[in-house]
C-alpha cells in the first residue's frame, strides 16, 4: 500500500528483532522519510537511532537503511499533500530520515 512500510529493527536491550508498521515516503535526493506520528521517543525510533539503522520493507523490497536523523519540518514538504494535511491536523512535524542504497 502506498505510504506504508515495515521497519525491521533490533531491540536495544533484548536484541530481539521487531517489525513496526510506519508511514514512509521516498525522500528527494534518495533515502526515505518516516512520519513520527507518536514522537521521537517511541521504542522503534530509539532502537533505529541507537543501532544506526534498520531494514525498511517497502513495496515488497527490503532496503538497508542507515544514518537515522530526526528532523523537524513544520512545512511537511517531504510527504505528499494529502498526508501533509492529515499530519498538520494531528500536529505532527517530526520525521525520521534514513539513507538507503
Amino acid at each position: 500500500m502506498p505510504g506504508f512500510a515495515i521497519v525491521v529493527h533490533q531491540g536495544r536491550v533484548s536484541g530481539r528483532q521487531y517489525r513496526t508498521p510506519v508511514m514512509a515516503f521516498p525522500r528527494r535526493g534518495g533515502g526515505w522519510v518516516i512520519a513520527l506520528t507518536y514522537g521521537p521517543d517511541v521504542q522503534w525510533a530509539r532502537n533505529v537511532q541507537v543501532r544506526g539503522g534498520c531494514t525498511l520493507e517497502v513495496r515488497g523490497r527490503r532496503l538497508a537503511a542507515s544514518n537515522p536523523t530526526v528532523v523537524r519540518d513544520p512545512t511537511r514538504r517531504a510527504v505528499p499533500a494529502p498526508v501533509r494535511l492529515v499530519l498538520r491536523l494531528i500536529d505532527v512535524d517530526l520525521f525520521l530520515e534514513l539513507d538507503t542504497g
